[in-house]
């Protein structure tokens, strides 16, 4: 369509070169935002009368949501309304188990809409049944429960009222239908919170052929979504297998997301999860254990500082909580891990 246009701007003979330059950029303009209307610039008295007539009026909304997690929420305060944050990690890290406990927490008090791509309706369900009974994820894929189990199960289902959480294993390629199934949540639900599992499942009919400009294309929707609808969106990401010739502790890196030059600059925050037990560090240069401790690495805050904090993992119930104060000191986060690493096939992995 767009080369239509040009052509057809190329056949009108009686426009000057300021004239057509002026058309083209117009033309450009229009493709690049999607035809979409702009909005118009205002005055910065009057953003900040609008400011203070909400504080004096008491209507000033609520514009973060905290994750559960004390130690992340101490760093970076909680996930502002209008957010794009970016979770990246390497397959078995527990970027699913990190993104269900944020969704159960904050669907408590405000409705959550949760896409995932990469797993089914079910086997979410199968996860979250884990993680708030404490019953082991494969007995519950398996249907083997004891006595008491199907006793936890039954005053299991009266809790799940308490959650406004939607769940939503569809998948469309187009991200403008992607983009009406959350403004429609926004309206009919009032969601606030918008969860993608994971982004590189995304794709586009725009740039299919074309990858980075794909990706970039949909963090850019999805940053939109965000600003537009007022909602916290938050997508998982995959890091590149690089990582995993890297020598030293592996630690992943703002360059280690996958296409990430468009990620990376996108996202107002991205967390990295890493777990140095998974690589075979047992212990940190103090002789601290790490086992099943999971460290959320803050790698870009655009409002805060860049920190990390821990948090226990626990693979076989698909829960992740924080430490506690016995643990709080377990790793000394300024050293980093030793390279005594334990025989990988003695780790659970």
């Amino acid at each position: 369509m767009l080369k239509e246009k040009i052509q057809h701007l190329l056949t009108e003979n009686k426009l000057d070169d300021l004239e057509f330059t002026a058309k083209l950029k117009s033309l450009i303009y229009e493709f690049e935002t999607d035809g979409n209307e702009q909005e118009p610039s205002e005055d910065i008295f009057n953003l900040f009368h609008q400011f203070v007539t909400k504080i004096n009026n008491k209507k000033l909304e609520r514009e973060f949501f905290q994750s559960g997690f004390k130690g992340l929420d101490n760093i970076i305060g909680g996930f502002n309304l209008g957010e794009f944050i970016v979770v990246g990690a390497r397959p078995s890290m527990g970027k699913t188990q990190f993104l269900l406990n944020i969704a159960l927490h904050v669907s408590k008090s405000y409705s959550v809409l949760y896409f995932t791509f990469d797993e089914s309706k079910q086997l979410i369900m199968n996860k979250i049944i884990s993680t708030k009974t404490g019953i082991k994820i494969d007995a519950i894929m398996r249907h083997a429960f004891s006595d008491s189990e199907l006793e936890q199960l039954k005053s299991f289902e009266s809790e799940m009222k308490q959650h406004q959480l939607f769940i939503n294993d569809s998948f469309s390629n187009s991200l403008f239908s992607f983009s009406l199934q959350c403004e429609k949540a926004v309206k009919e639900d009032g969601v606030k919170m918008i969860i993608v599992d994971y982004l590189q499942l995304m794709t586009s009919n725009k740039y299919k052929y074309n990858r980075d400009a794909e990706i970039s294309s949909i963090t850019k929707g999805l940053k939109k979504i965000a600003k537009q609808l007022n909602v916290v969106v938050i997508a998982s990401s995959q890091l590149n297998r690089a990582l995993e010739q890297r020598g030293g502790d592996k630690r992943p890196i703002l360059s280690d997301l996958r296409e990430s030059g468009a990620i990376e600059m996108d996202a107002d925050k991205v967390f990295f999860l890493y777990r140095p037990d998974y690589y075979g560090f047992s212990q940190d240069v103090d002789g601290c254990d790490t086992w099943n401790k999971l460290e959320i690495i803050i790698a870009k805050n655009k409002v805060g500082i860049i920190d990390s904090t821990f948090l226990k993992f626990n693979n076989k119930l698909t829960s992740i909580i924080d430490l506690d104060e016995n643990d709080s000191t377990i790793i000394n986060q300024s050293k980093g891990f030793n390279f005594s690493q334990t025989k990988l096939d003695e780790l659970e992995f």
